[in-house]
């Protein structure tokens, strides 16, 4: 199955895409778009895609300790490089 590379759209469409583009979707729960997505296909559709949603408990699961951490950690220790820094320029400013 060969896909377009782009999707034909009106200007009713077109417009509401772009209003959508301007929403503000930080309170939206990032599952909702997975159960959509879901729905939208049948069932041999999302086996031929490989479109089958991953629940976002199952995503946190592998990214909280391989990406999340490492980066707390690490913005930990810039966090006190920073104070050092501080304390330094402090103390030199004395």
């Amino acid at each position: 199955m060969v896909l377009p590379h782009w999707i034909p759209l009106d200007n009713v469409q077109l417009s509401l895409l772009i209003e959508a583009a301007q929403a503000d979707w930080k309170q939206v729960e990032p599952a909702i778009f997975g159960t959509l997505l879901e729905r939208a296909l049948d069932k041999r559709q999302r086996h031929k895609l490989g479109a089958h949603y991953t629940p976002r408990a199952y995503v946190e699961r592998l990214v909280t300790p391989t990406i999340m951490d490492p980066l707390r950690e690490d913005w930990k220790d810039v966090q006190t490089a920073v104070q050092r820094l501080t304390d330094l320029q402090t103390l030199t400013a004395a």
